[in-house]
């Protein structure tokens, strides 16, 4: 745990919200990991042997049969379902822990974050099928509707499960978030997606340089090590290419958590009456 805690609950500029996600992740990985292992690990595993899956069967030096066909189709099945559940359990995982560590400080029980975390994760899962139609159609419309969209369906997410509202309450909530601050979070956003790009990228070399360097070194598509057909560099690279990457995510959610703080103060100076009271129990 951390030694110091991090008020969540306050308003923050692009800086301080980078800054503070690092020093909040610093302080409390042992936690949020544990409680990740509980709630996320087997999706995870899954989606890992899926990638391994997919980048095996897709090998051009696979004999192309119906068999393999069908096993890549398997794969990339189990890859897309295990992806949305991890992706799905490990927000609400995390944003369950942020919401507690805002409560009850560093005193988080982490049985009441796992066990919330499962109530959560269908609402969830409800929200991204609704708002993945709703961009769906606004991207259709001239391109500037799912734009707009995006950001309060961003929020809205969140408020999911630091308030633990309805789906129609937090389509709501996150519209009222974002009223009069929709540019400014647009760029925080923007920002937040291009550093999580940038990182992503990173890790994704190894991919690239094994790639080039194949094709320059070797002929034919031919591969440095290969077992039962199958380029065993290339699929050890993807999948741990891809663990590192998954795992990077929970970045992203603290980021957005801490979005989502920082527009809750603005609206309604929650952290603020909170420290209010905390100085009036000191004083008596």
């Amino acid at each position: 745990m951390d030694t110091e805690q991090i008020s969540l609950r306050q308003e923050r500029e692009l800086g301080s919200i980078l800054s503070d996600g690092f020093t909040f992740l610093k302080g409390n990985y042992r936690p949020i990991f544990r409680i990740l292992y509980r709630t996320s690990f087997v999706p995870f595993i899954m989606y890992l042997v899926a990638v391994a899956i997919t980048t095996s069967y897709q090998s051009p030096f696979s004999s192309v049969n119906l068999e393999w066909e069908v096993t890549y189709a398997i794969g990339l099945v189990m890859m897309v379902l295990s992806g949305l559940a991890y992706n799905l359990l490990a927000a609400s995982s995390v944003w369950g822990y942020m919401r507690q560590y805002a409560i009850e400080g560093k005193s988080v029980d982490e049985g009441k974050v796992i066990k919330q975390t499962f109530k959560d994760v269908l609402r969830l899962l409800a929200f991204t099928i609704i708002a993945g139609i709703m961009l769906f159609f606004g991207f259709m419309f001239f391109f500037l509707p799912g734009v707009y969209l995006a950001v309060p369906l961003y929020l809205s997410a969140v408020v999911i499960v630091m308030e633990n509202k309805n789906l129609s309450n937090a389509l709501s909530r996150g519209f009222e978030l974002v009223k009069g601050e929709w540019w400014v979070t647009f760029g925080t956003i923007l920002a937040i997606l291009i550093v999580m790009a940038i990182i992503s990228f990173t890790f994704q070399i190894p991919l690239y340089a094994y790639s080039i360097l194949k094709s320059f070194v070797l002929a034919d598509g031919e591969a440095f090590l290969t077992v039962g057909g199958n380029d065993l560099i290339l699929v050890i690279i993807s999948v741990l290419t891809n663990a590192v990457t998954y795992v990077m995510f929970i970045i992203h959610v603290v980021f957005a958590g801490l979005v989502y703080f920082d527009l809750d103060e603005q609206k309604s100076s929650t952290g603020l009456f909170d420290q209010i009271e905390k100085l009036e129990k000191t004083d008596q």
